[in-house]
């Protein structure tokens, strides 16, 4: 009669559910009792998933890790501080939490994959392996192909004897330097020497990076020249883009709710497109497509500048943030179009780059890989579809 009410909800396959949680929590606490789960209402934990929800993982963490200090053994509270930690990338605070949920009766498939990909992040790919090849009779096709690809892990590696990576001088700090990119003979890349920071969702209270500039003194030398877009467009996020003159630059911005006009609870960043003049001295045009409802970020256009690409959790998502691709006509962007599942999945598909030859690169973090996000190719179709199904570069 003293089971949590929490327990309610372990079999939740897919983390949207916890929205349903939210919604009828009151509904199953007051008619619990007639169920044989008389329980008590734990406010930690529920601010702990209303935070989740909104994407605020660093504070879901801090209630959800409250509530563990008394329950240490809880299967839910355990599982969500696993995935609060995964998605704000930090898979070496995560896997100490797997444990306790993959040791439980109610320990889902899914929840096997995720520790799976958790163990990767932290480079123990052998004990990866093992867990991955157990779920590759999986009757879920998606589960499936993660354990089939992990039978034989030799093709992830084929060709790392092939690349060798070496450091730039002048540039890196102990936080965050990303998303390079050369224009008017200067190198240009994201920032925040400051903060860790999730790179692809919205996340509240966190300060978010800005376009910096370097000079290039040698082929590995550079020298800092400061921010791109000086005040007005800090809370730069992901990849950013230039048109084909090279006049105009594309960048996904965080909006906060208040200036959204959504002044009503908890606040949070909403990612909305934006272009302004590669100078970085014009004011800010929004994206015919922005919403209040969902976020637009990481542009990329193609070579003629008649497609553009980004990632969005916009209706008629897969799951997570999806490849979208806009087609310019008569001037004006069309309605945004999926990817489709050739490249789209359940999880989230981010950081899109289109080559001059149409090769679609990207990340993900569902697909089968090495842990967190990896790099995924699509080559051009030949069969009426866009792109031919995507692949891992290994």
């Amino acid at each position: 009669m003293k089971k949590r009410l929490t327990s309610l909800f372990l079999t939740l396959k897919n983390t949207r559910l916890i929205l349903k949680r939210t919604v009828v929590l009151f509904f199953i606490w007051s008619t619990s009792a007639t169920n044989g789960y008389a329980q008590a209402f734990n406010k930690t934990l529920v601010k702990a998933d209303k935070f989740y929800i909104q994407k605020a993982y660093v504070n879901a963490i801090k209630y959800y890790e409250e509530y563990l200090v008394k329950n240490p053994k809880d299967f839910y509270a355990s599982r969500q501080t696993a995935l609060s930690y995964d998605k704000i990338n930090k898979p070496d605070m995560a896997i100490d939490y797997w444990p306790t949920v993959i040791e439980s009766v109610d320990a889902t498939e899914q929840d096997n994959l995720e520790f799976a990909k958790c163990l990767l992040a932290n480079y123990r790919i052998k004990d990866a392996a093992r867990v991955l090849v157990q779920l590759s009779r999986s009757s879920n096709p998606g589960i499936a192909e993660w354990g089939k690809a992990y039978v034989n892990t030799a093709h992830f590696f084929k060709d790392s004897a092939l690349c060798k990576v070496t450091e730039v001088v002048g540039i890196n700090t102990g936080g965050h330097e990303y998303g390079p990119s050369i224009h008017g003979g200067k190198l240009l890349f994201l920032s925040d020497p400051l903060k860790n920071i999730r790179l692809f969702s919205p996340i509240t209270n966190e300060p978010l990076f800005t376009i910096s500039t370097a000079s290039k003194k040698d082929s590995l030398t550079f020298d800092p020249a400061g921010p791109l877009l000086q005040q007005k467009a800090k809370n730069t996020n992901g990849s950013f883009c230039f048109s084909p003159d090279e006049n105009t630059l594309y960048l996904s911005v965080a909006v906060s709710s208040k200036d959204l006009g959504l002044k009503k609870g908890e606040p949070f960043f909403r990612f909305q497109l934006y272009t302004t003049s590669a100078t970085g001295t014009g004011s800010l045009q929004p994206f015919r497509y922005n919403s209040t409802e969902y976020d637009i970020l990481h542009p990329c256009l193609s070579k003629d500048g008649n497609r553009l690409f980004f990632s969005s959790n916009r209706k008629g998502t897969l799951g997570g943030e999806d490849l979208f691709v806009c087609d310019l006509v008569n001037g004006e962007w069309a309605a945004p179009v999926n990817l489709g599942p050739g490249i789209n999945t359940s999880g989230d598909e981010v950081f899109p780059y289109i080559t001059d030859e149409g090769v679609l690169y990207f990340s993900s973090n569902t697909r089968p890989g090495l842990g967190g996000l990896d790099l995924f190719e699509a080559k051009p179709s030949t069969n009426g579809k866009l792109f031919e199904r995507a692949k891992n570069v290994g």
